[in-house]
Formats: structure tokens, C-alpha cells, sequence
């Protein structure tokens, strides 16, 4: 065990004499550092606290959230996922915009466990990963330029639709709160697929896409308007005739 501010904390030891508040600063270990061995210490500690399962760590899981290190981040987020405190899920919800691939697929895990206070509100979270999903899909479907698309796109028009009336169902019954960020990720998240639908419909320059885009035109969101009208005139200027 570190003593007197002096050597490397034993983070096994603690795990086994469930240390939590030794834990707690092993998470704060030489901070910005890059070397594997120091990384080693707050990694290993968040993946103990996570093991241990006790919520008088939440809040400073969720501060190694922000941790500059990607391997902390991850371990935060698995930890938080086994503990299944409903604090940690608007901090897991930021980290999906993560750059690193292996945060966001380990904090998409972490948000799906159902247990303890995410029990009682899963379909925001569901909604956060359709819509991650229908984006991707949406842009992968723009890079193949394949005219059959356009059915997908509607569909995905459709889900965005459905989703809008879903979030105001649920802001009614109090499961989200309008001014909560889980409101606002969920906003951006729906806006977000409607755009790269109008950008898919845009570049397929199919006339059908025409009547949809249309009913875009009265969205509340001014960038999802303002889209729609320029797919609108790309589309009908592309027309024969």
C-alpha cells in the first residue's frame, strides 16, 4: 500500500481489503501520464471498484470518464456498468461521441446492463443506440450510392418519426426530464439521423423523395428544414425535362 505519499498504491490489496477510498485515489495516479506502467494503477483500480461493486465510488468513476487515457476511460465505463448506479447514465451517454471505437462499444455495453435504477427507464437508452445505429446504417448506405436505398431511407425517416413521439410519450409520463442532458442527446441524436437521411434521399436524386422531403420542411429543427429544402432543389433540378 502506498505509504506517506511515497511508491506505487497495491491496488490488489486494496481490492482485497475493499479499500474503496484507496482505490478512489489510485484512480488519480500520476494523471498525465503516459506510461504503460502508470496507466496500470488507475486502469486496475476503476476495474477493482467496478468489481467491488460499492456506489461510493460513482462520482469519481465518472470523473475518470474524462480521464486523458483511453484504457481509464474504458475501465470507468465498465465499472460504472457492473455498479448500475442511475448517476452514471447521462456521463455514459456523452462518452457514445467518443473518438475512440473501443470507449464507445464498452460504454454502449455498460448502458445496456439493466440493472439497479436503469431498470426503470430503459427505452431513452434504447433510443440513444437506434438511433447511433440508423445513422451509421444511413452513411454506409450513402458511400454504396445504390438506388435501393431509397427504401431504407424512408424507413429510416419513419423510425425518426416514431421516435419524436415516442420522446414526447415519455417526457408526458416523467421517465425524461425536458431540461435533463438525456433530453438533449436524445434531440441531437434523432436530429442527426434525419439529416443523413435527407443527405441519402439528396444523392440518390429519386423524384419519389420529393412528397417526404416536403413534410421535413415543416420540422421544428431549422437545420433539418434548411437540409430538406436544398435536397428538394437538388432533386427536382436533376429531373428530366
Amino acid at each position: 500500500m502506498r505509504i506517506l505519499g511515497l511508491g506505487r498504491p497495491d491496488v490488489e490489496r486494496m481490492k482485497a481489503s475493499r479499500n474503496i477510498n484507496g482505490l478512489i485515489r489510485a484512480l488519480h495516479y500520476k494523471k498525465n501520464s503516459q506510461s504503460a506502467d502508470d496507466l496500470d494503477i488507475p486502469t486496475t483500480a476503476a476495474f477493482a471498484l467496478g468489481e467491488l461493486g460499492d456506489n461510493a465510488a460513482v462520482e469519481s468513476l465518472i470523473e475518470a470518464l474524462d480521464h486523458p487515457s483511453y484504457f481509464v476511460q474504458n475501465a470507468a465505463a465498465i465499472a460504472l456498468g457492473r455498479i448500475g448506479d442511475g448517476r452514471a447514465v447521462e456521463p455514459l451517454t456523452r462518452l457514445l461521441s467518443a473518438k475512440d471505437l473501443w470507449v464507445k462499444q464498452t460504454t454502449t455495453e455498460a448502458l445496456n446492463r439493466r440493472n439497479n435504477a436503469w431498470d426503470t427507464s430503459p427505452w431513452p437508452l434504447q433510443l440513444l443506440f437506434n438511433h447511433l445505429i440508423v445513422r451509421n446504417a444511413l452513411e454506409a448506405l450513402r458511400a454504396i450510392n445504390d438506388k435501393r436505398s431509397f427504401e431504407a431511407a424512408i424507413i429510416a425517416l419513419g423510425i425518426c418519426d416514431n421516435s419524436v413521439e415516442l420522446v414526447a410519450t415519455l417526457k408526458k409520463r416523467g421517465f425524461i426530464d425536458k431540461d435533463s442532458k438525456l433530453n438533449d442527446g436524445l434531440t441531437e441524436r434523432i436530429s442527426a439521423s434525419r439529416l443523413a437521411v435527407v443527405q441519402l434521399l439528396s444523392d440518390l436524386g429519386d423524384s419519389r423523395a420529393l412528397s417526404p422531403l416536403r413534410e421535413l420542411l415543416a420540422c421544428r429543427d431549422k437545420e433539418v428544414q434548411r437540409a430538406a429544402s436544398e435536397a428538394i432543389m437538388n432533386i427536382s433540378a436533376s429531373q428530366p425535362g
